[in-house]
């Protein structure tokens, strides 16, 4: 378990920006970091279609920053976190094609991350997540296909735990739709209602993203 500290988000966006295009870049392999996912999501939400895009956008640079600092802290590495990060250039891959089996990818690298902060959950995580159920928001399924949408277009989301979200958001509220699914230890292995913080969390950034938009809620906290 580990306590949320902002003491550690202090290393210049600059020097983060190389290491999260590298994770950018490989969100399919099972190594790549809990910024990747949540990166990519966001992203996809914000317009973008290639993940160069992401890395040029310096409002989620500064969170995927933030990130980063926090899987760090939470593994033990909390000592010349700006030296670590490792110099590579965006690769320019299509944010949809990564976006393939979401749900899987959030679980692997995500989950673990939020449990390790069960006694307090940073805004950061809260942020990412609502994202990553906003991007799940089925708004119809044709042909066994479910549809979110964006911009007043329709995407397909091809993971296979769509229609869990599909049903989830026929809920009546946002609050029942949060802890549906954060309740969903089926899905996820755990309650993650148990996590201090994150439903709370989850349900007031989702509905920010929801009535004033996905760029509108997260430059609130993290405009550079």
């Amino acid at each position: 378990m580990v306590r949320s500290d902002n003491s550690f988000f202090d290393s210049p966006i600059n020097s983060f920006s190389s290491e999260m295009s590298e994770r950018l870049g490989r969100l399919s392999e099972a190594e790549a970091s809990v910024v990747t996912p949540l990166l990519c999501g966001l992203g996809y939400l914000y317009g973008y279609q290639r993940s160069t895009e992401v890395g040029n956008d310096r409002t989620l640079v500064a969170l995927g920053q933030k990130l980063l600092l926090l899987e760090k802290s939470a593994n033990g590495e909390t000592k010349n976190i700006a030296t670590s990060l490792i110099d590579s250039q965006f690769t320019n891959q299509d944010i949809a094609a990564c976006l393939t089996q979401y749900t899987t990818k959030i679980k692997a690298q995500v989950i673990p991350l939020l449990l390790k902060y069960e006694a307090g959950m940073p805004q950061e995580l809260a942020c990412g997540f609502a994202g990553y159920l906003l991007y799940m928001k089925a708004v119809k399924c044709e042909n066994g296909v479910y549809y979110g949408e964006r911009n007043g277009e329709y995407y397909p989301i091809r993971c296979d735990k769509a229609a869990i979200f599909y049903s989830a958001w026929q809920l009546s509220t946002i609050s029942e739709v949060v802890r549906h699914l954060l309740s969903n230890s089926s899905l996820w292995g755990h309650n993650l209602t148990t996590c201090r913080g994150l439903e709370e969390g989850v349900k007031n950034q989702l509905t920010t993203m929801l009535f004033k938009g996905v760029r509108w809620a997260v430059e609130q906290h993290y405009a550079a």
